[in-house]
């Protein structure tokens, strides 16, 4: 009867102070693989040689127990859900880029290591020149591969010729040849690299509005 009692007190007194029984709900791991964050710095001052330097941001190391999910996918993020049965992962390309293939988003799911569609995670490309072309005097460097907003720099002119010198500040990718506020004498807009096309549903996608 004293043990039957002293259990009967110690079950009331666990339901007040919060301790449920364990949940029969299937637990769900969330995996959120960043993609880095990169910078450059570039420099052409009395001379046209340009020394260029990276410094890259390394994502954290992930494993699933049921299918490998890679480290880092360069210019997209990976979120994965992990369930009991299976993983199934989405990919989103970085500000300003897509897939070869069309869109910038895409789902894969594995099941028993095995994953689909057969060949997973593409490689983005740009479809936007988000880059700045520095000329004689400048300075600057830059940080890109953000999801929500394109590149940011720090760009400083120094005099040249009759060219007044420019003090250092931030200047942010705006939309396709814009930068805000607008770039100094000693840098332009773009560098003409290789862009992918874009279908015509998709031409809105990561533009500023």
């Amino acid at each position: 009867m004293i043990i039957s009692a002293f259990l009967s007190c110690l079950a009331i007194l666990l339901v007040k102070v919060g301790i449920a029984a364990p949940s029969t709900e299937e637990v769900v791991d969330v995996v959120n693989i960043t993609p880095k964050v990169r910078s450059y710095s570039l420099s052409i001052v009395n001379s046209t040689s340009e020394e260029e330097t990276g410094v890259e941001l390394l994502s954290r190391v992930v494993r699933s127990n049921f299918c490998q999910i890679p480290r880092d996918y360069g210019d997209s993020e990976i979120v994965c859900q992990c369930f009991p049965s299976c993983t199934i992962c989405t990919q989103t390309c970085v500000y300003g880029h897509c897939f070869k293939s069309g869109g910038n988003s895409k789902k894969y799911e594995c099941r028993d290591g095995q994953w689909t569609p057969s060949q997973p995670f593409e490689k983005c490309y740009p479809y936007l020149d988000m880059t700045v072309t520095l000329m004689p005097g400048g300075k600057m460097r830059c940080w890109c591969n953000f999801m929500d907003h394109g590149p940011i720099c720090e760009i400083e002119c120094c005099h040249y010729e009759d060219k007044s010198a420019v003090a250092k500040a931030i200047y942010r990718y705006s939309g396709p040849g814009q930068w805000t506020p607008q770039l100094p004498f000693c840098c332009r807009c773009g560098s003409d690299i290789a862009l992918v096309a874009v279908p015509g549903s998709f031409s809105g996608y990561n533009q500023v509005k």
